[in-house]
């Protein structure tokens, strides 16, 4: 994923996904000025995308999304299902990190992180968030 590389077919931003020995490409929607920063590829096939947003005037917001693995067969502009988008007062800042792991009952436990990057107007957290099986 790229944050800012316009995707080779003009719609959203660059994806780049290698299945098959080779590489294809893929568009990133470009919606309400966030941009992808990290992605995880789930066991399923499914991908989540963690996203982030920022202005002076509003602040951070953050968002996850799911990519459903047939999704990614399709090619073209990739079409996420929003799982969950927060901004102040919730507890968020420049999130930037994802990883994601799959406990026994089937619930999938994500993994948010920000980094305060040496800035005293930044923090770092680790935020989990548990999606039901």
């Amino acid at each position: 994923f790229s944050e800012d590389m316009p995707a080779a077919n003009g719609e959203g931003s660059a994806v780049w996904l290698w299945r098959t020995g080779a590489w294809r490409d893929l568009a990133w929607p470009a919606r309400d000025d966030f941009k992808p920063t990290d992605a995880v590829a789930l066991d399923n096939g499914d991908v989540i995308v963690l996203e982030r947003y920022f202005t002076p005037l509003v602040g951070p917001k953050a968002r996850l999304q799911r990519i459903p693995a047939a999704a990614l067969n399709t090619g073209g502009l990739l079409q996420p299902e929003l799982l969950a988008e927060w901004a102040r007062p919730l507890s968020v800042d420049n999130m930037e990190a994802l990883d994601a792991r799959r406990l026994p009952d089937g619930s999938l436990w994500l993994y948010v992180m920000s980094d305060d990057n040496q800035n005293p107007l930044q923090r770092t957290l680790l935020m989990v968030f548990r999606l039901a099986p």
